[in-house]
């Protein structure tokens, strides 16, 4: 939430002493991005803003230590916007007004009152409607450039309906992050210590929503960083295991995974409940048949037989030609039961298997059972699955953008001179 700040030294802040040599040193370039520059009074108003709104103790100290990573957003806002402007895309006035009214309403106060809190802090409105701009823009060319190029399958969603159910009973973690991405090896001591002066911050006192909204690289960073609940093997392994060993309210990092680093926030946990699914199913069993007693080489047999079937069966429709091709074979009928009367194994079958599509053999007393849903009519309390789709959706273009960026940041041109 902004506040109002003390004006801090001019070395931090060029703009608040006169003079001269002042107004010329506000004018120095503190770094070449390809053909943009960034100057030592777009540091110094970048600087101001997110002390104003963060929560970080204003200090002139703390301000020369954030420095590095303000830099460092200033010049991927660089990288984006040029990117932005060669696909010729333009953010209206209208969608950065209705961002700066959010904003507004989320500090309670009007927008002319916002606006007056900004100058009040020393901050240029502009400042603020450049950023916007950008993560608006860059938002919109991510959309653009990959989104019709993503396609989530039924057997997506069927897949992530069937994690949910697995993890009926695991303990469930609701987490916010701050990313800093590692793109080359050689920058990952930099990036490593970038973060933790930033965990210094955010354990200090500092606002971890704002400070995430101001650095983090994850698309979750407009949230404030707020991932969402999330279930162990969700994340990276390593993430996993700091979860684990974190209580509600805590922090914890920075975590080196893979891509680079993560300071996390574990806001609340919980053991996920049983899903309140309710509804019938029509499938088809299809048994190959076992005597009591069959030796090993008859299994593998019966076994080889039924998976044979699985990779045959396009729909329900195909079940019946596989059981007359075996010898005793067998297919029963199983049409609208209801759910809570099958046993859990096959619930899950019933639950998460594509419609038409066999089931992995499946032993029981009498031979190999190979399963096809053959109609669904079901109700859950869960997310429903266009929501389930529109979260692999969001998942996948946040991948898709991290490395779009990292290949635009390998490929620019940057001189830093401060």
């Amino acid at each position: 939430m902004l506040r109002r700040l003390p004006l801090l030294l001019c070395l931090l802040l060029p703009l608040a002493c006169p003079g001269p040599a002042v107004a010329q040193d506000s004018l120095r370039i503190v770094a070449v991005v390809n053909d943009d520059v960034i100057t030592a009074v777009d540091l110094a108003a970048r600087t101001r803003m997110i002390l104003a709104s963060s929560g970080i103790k204003d200090t002139p100290e703390a301000g020369q230590r954030i420095l590095p990573q303000v830099l460092r957003a200033l010049i991927d806002d660089r990288i984006r916007n040029q990117a932005i402007t060669k696909e010729g895309i333009t953010v209206s006035q209208d969608r950065i007004d209705r961002r700066l009214n959010d904003l507004a309403r989320a500090n309670n106060a009007s927008r002319q009152q916002f606006e007056g809190m900004l100058q009040q802090s020393g901050i240029p409105i502009g400042v603020l409607e450049d950023q916007i701009r950008t993560e608006v823009g860059w938002a919109m060319l991510v959309q653009r450039k990959f989104r019709s190029g993503i396609i989530i399958t039924d057997a997506d969603v069927d897949a992530a309906q069937k994690r949910m159910i697995e993890n009926e009973g695991k303990p469930e973690y609701q987490v916010a992050e701050i990313f800093l991405s590692v793109d080359d090896p050689t920058q990952s001591d930099a990036v490593r210590q970038s973060a933790e002066r930033l965990m210094e911050q955010v354990k200090g006192g500092a606002d971890f929503a704002a400070v995430a909204r101001q650095f983090s690289q994850a698309s979750t960073a407009s949230s404030g960083g707020l991932i969402g609940w999330v279930h162990p093997g969700d994340l990276a392994p390593e993430i996993d295991t700091a979860l684990t060993t974190m209580e509600p309210g805590s922090i914890a990092g920075p975590v080196r995974s893979e891509g680079g680093f993560h300071i996390l926030q574990l806001r609340d946990k919980r053991t996920t409940g049983e899903s309140k699914t309710q509804g019938t199913v029509s499938l088809k069993r299809f048994v190959v048949p076992l005597k009591a007693g069959a030796t090993p080489a008859e299994v593998d047999a019966a076994t080889h037989r039924a998976q044979t079937a699985v990779d045959r069966i396009a729909s329900c429709a195909d079940v019946a030609k596989e059981a007359g091709d075996v010898d005793g074979g067998k297919v029963t009928d199983l049409s609208n039961v209801n759910l809570t009367s099958l046993p859990a194994g096959l619930q899950t079958i019933a639950l998460s298997n594509p419609v038409g599509k066999a089931s992995p053999p499946v032993r029981s007393s009498d031979g190999m059972n190979v399963f096809v849903v053959c109609q669904r009519n079901v109700t859950t309390s869960g997310p429903t699955r266009e929501e389930i789709g529109e979260q692999l959706m969001r998942d996948r273009l946040d991948l898709l953008a991290r490395g779009y960026l990292r290949d635009l940041r390998r490929a620019a041109y940057v001189d830093i001179r401060r």
